[in-house]
């Protein structure tokens, strides 16, 4: 072979490499909002600072959104009326975006470039909300949208009015571009009870990603429960009180039960988060092993983290994990929203109010470990909210092989053993 012919292997390669290193990069223009310092005229509105200029973005209503600083740059007034606590994330500067009775719906818009249509992308940004000292003013609604791509969730605020401590809280959406540019909106609306509430937003970016594997599915009945007869279960547990959390059989599959606050079972399983137990027979839920699943339930405390570990997990082996919920009965909480982080840079921000009040989701994640332990964690969006959890799954998709056919196999390779032999 000559030379010529050994290098052009190499020669390709680094062609990609090159053209590789030339695609843009996902850009968004201003993404921290770092760029206009001069909003200097109190409380931040757009309208009423850099000549209603916020570089990079369009605003639905410029004298319902603006900027804030970290410390406050107001002349004279030295306060940050809107990003009044938490620590802004990057840099000094963050968006807001007010809604009020008059005004119930405000957005910010931008234009997202440097994308490849086909690829998934993930984008990530920061969140919190202005504490006016008022608990019904304090959580208003989000959105945020790519294109055709949106996700929903709930904000609050991270520390007391002043207090500038805490890390704002992060939210994801995953979206494949259809383009090389795509359009996000960033809105925010009012809920029941509410009659002022500020969103405050920063630090956006975009990187490319694969499509998650969480999903979420309807479960009203043992028919929706995601549980399969064929496959093989390494857990299943049902939550709640102790007269609650009845052992309970959903198509063949045995739910143990498991009472109490953070349940753990030692080589099982362990939990953080969900320390309080409630009865809840009063749901949409009533037949089957399901009606018993659901007939109580764990939650957390304000703001809390709630993680689920796993244990005797076999590496390399791929498994379901199923989480089990329901639609709380709170109306001024429409959107009862959590981050799911799977532990290996899988993260997506679900719902458990997704198909309404009373009525019950299953929460799904497809997954391999490299490890015979796994930590799934929950983190709300907002306050008061955390994840009400009925029960768990845990599916080997290795299917289970029968006796009757394991006697077949064994048959088999006697039956090739004496022929072999008697060649």
């Amino acid at each position: 072979m000559s030379s010529s012919r050994a290098l052009r292997p190499l020669t390709i390669l680094l062609a990609f490499a090159g053209l590789a290193a030339r695609l843009p990069a996902a850009t968004i223009t201003n993404s921290s909002f770092e760029t206009d310092t001069n909003y200097v005229t109190w409380p931040g509105y757009q309208s009423a600072n850099n000549g209603g200029l916020m570089t990079g973005w369009t605003s639905s209503n410029a004298t319902r959104t603006g900027i804030n600083a970290s410390p406050p740059v107001f002349v004279p007034a030295n306060t940050s009326p809107f990003a009044n606590n938490g620590a802004i994330p990057n840099g000094t500067q963050a968006a807001f975006i007010q809604v009020a009775t008059a005004n119930p719906n405000a957005s910010l818009s931008n234009t997202i470039t440097g994308l490849t249509a086909g690829q998934v992308y993930r984008l990530t940004w920061r969140m919190a909300a202005r504490n006016n000292g008022t608990a019904a003013n304090q959580k208003p609604n989000g959105t945020v949208t790519v294109g055709t791509t949106s996700v929903n969730f709930g904000t609050a605020p991270v520390d007391a009015a002043g207090t500038f401590t805490s890390g704002y809280r992060t939210g994801v959406l995953t979206f494949t571009a259809t383009g090389s540019t795509e359009t996000l909106t960033v809105s925010a609306g009012l809920i029941a009870g509410q009659t002022d509430s500020t969103m405050v937003i920063d630090a956006f970016s975009v990187a490319d990603a694969v499509a998650t594997k969480w999903t979420t599915s309807a479960w009203s009945n043992d028919a929706t429960s995601g549980i399969v007869s064929g496959l093989s279960y390494t857990h299943a547990y049902s939550f709640g009180t102790a007269v609650g959390a009845v052992a309970t059989n959903i198509n063949g599959v045995n739910f143990s039960a498991a009472a109490g606050g953070n349940p753990t079972v030692a080589g099982s399983f362990s939990t953080t988060g969900w320390v309080n137990q409630l009865d809840d027979a009063t749901n949409n839920i009533t037949t089957g092993g399901s009606a018993a699943l659901a007939d109580s339930m764990l939650y957390g405390g304000t703001q809390s983290a709630q993680t689920l570990t796993l244990q005797g997990l076999t590496v390399g082996t791929p498994y379901r994990l199923t989480l089990y919920g329901v639609g709380w009965d709170d109306a001024g909480t429409p959107n009862r929203t959590m981050l799911f982080d799977d532990g290996a840079n899988d993260l997506v921000i679900l719902n458990e109010q997704q198909f309404g009040i009373d009525n019950g989701l299953r929460v799904e994640l497809e997954y391999t470990p490299t490890a015979t332990s796994k930590t799934f964690t929950l983190n709300p969006t907002g306050t008061p909210t955390t994840f009400h959890l009925y029960g768990f799954a845990n599916a080997s998709l290795v299917p289970e092989v029968s006796s009757s056919a394991a006697l077949a196999l064994a048959a088999l390779g006697l039956t090739t053993r004496r022929r072999r032999r008697s060649v």
